[in-house]
């Protein structure tokens, strides 16, 4: 399996329910961090992701500290109300200004900054990576990511919706949008 494929799925919640699960994850997962994480998002003037029913492309900069990467998501299957995986690519970036100098001659512009406070776990044996975030003007979200792929993106997928069943999550409210799609919506 590629490790570029992520295998993720992001409920809203509310406050009670955020707070029930991070006593939760406390008690049964494993604590890796507390982290403040800022995500700047960007379209092309050419090819503005956003106009999309679904949008299914997603390009960053993420801040991860004193870290910056730049970071694309690609959704499949594209143009459906439900995705199931994500092709995600990565690279650091050791100079902001000259890749937003690059950004400005490709016609590429910022349209959203995502603020949030996130707080990491890990859980069953390392299988899952689950991230508690408070996401200014957003509210409250769990993220429950696969971190190690063993069968196929299908099977993956139907075994981290029943890990997320046991755990009282409704499926219903799955987010299949992500934060800068609500950032537009706000």
């Amino acid at each position: 399996m590629s490790s570029d494929i992520e295998i993720e799925i992001k409920i809203k919640l509310t406050k009670e329910k955020f707070n029930e699960m991070k006593r939760y994850f406390e008690d049964n997962g494993k604590f890796i961090k507390n982290v403040e994480q800022k995500d700047e998002y960007f379209i092309n003037k050419f090819e503005d992701f956003t106009k999309e029913k679904y949008p299914y492309k997603w390009l960053s900069i993420r801040e991860r500290g004193d870290k910056k990467i730049l970071n694309y998501k690609h959704f499949y299957p594209e143009k459906e109300e439900v995705h199931t995986y994500c092709e995600e690519y990565e690279v650091n970036i050791d100079n902001t200004d000259k890749l937003n100098k690059i950004f400005q001659e490709l016609n590429i512009y910022s349209f959203a900054l995502i603020h949030k406070f996130r707080s990491v776990y890990m859980y069953k044996n390392d299988k899952y990576e689950v991230s508690l975030d408070e996401v200014g003007n957003l509210g409250y979200f769990i993220e429950i990511e696969v971190k190690k792929i063993e069968s196929s993106y299908e099977e993956e997928r139907k075994l981290l919706d029943l890990e997320a069943e046991n755990i009282n999550l409704n499926l219903d409210d799955i987010d299949q949008r992500g934060y800068p799609f609500h950032f537009i919506k706000n």
